[in-house]
C-alpha cells in the first residue's frame, strides 16, 4: 500500500492491507494543579462510530435506501464515557487503543456543579 500497490484493497477488504498489530496502551502523566477533574473520553473504533464497519454489518450494499441511510446516521456515533479523577499535582491517564482507534480525552476542572 505504501508503494502504491492497491491490489489487495477492495470495498469490502479495507483492513487486510495493513499489518496486524496489537493493542497499544498509552499512559500519560500530566502535571496539573491539585483538585478534582471531570474527564470525558470520546472513542471512535470499529464498534463505535465507524460508518464503514456498520455498512459492512448491513451487507455492504452498493446502493443505500433512505431508510438505510437514516439507520446508519442513527447508529454511527462515538462512545462517550464520563468519569472523575483527583490530581495530587500529577494526573495519570490511560488509554488502550486497537488498530484504527481514536480516543479524545477532555479534562475539565470540577467546579462542583
Amino acid at each position: 500500500y505504501a508503494h502504491d500497490d492497491h491490489s489487495s484493497l477492495s470495498y469490502q477488504q479495507r483492513y487486510n492491507i495493513f499489518e496486524s498489530s496489537e493493542e497499544l496502551v498509552i499512559h500519560a502523566f500530566l502535571p496539573i494543579p491539585e483538585g478534582q477533574y471531570k474527564i470525558t473520553e470520546t472513542r471512535l473504533d470499529r464498534k463505535n462510530g465507524s460508518a464503514y464497519d456498520l455498512w459492512m454489518e448491513t451487507g455492504s450494499p452498493n446502493h443505500l435506501s433512505r431508510e438505510m441511510i437514516q439507520y446508519l446516521k442513527q447508529k454511527n456515533c462515538p462512545k462517550i464515557t464520563y468519569y472523575n479523577m483527583e490530581s495530587n499535582g500529577t494526573l495519570l491517564l490511560h488509554a488502550a487503543l486497537d488498530p484504527h482507534d481514536v480516543v479524545l480525552l477532555e479534562i475539565k476542572a470540577d467546579a462542583g456543579d
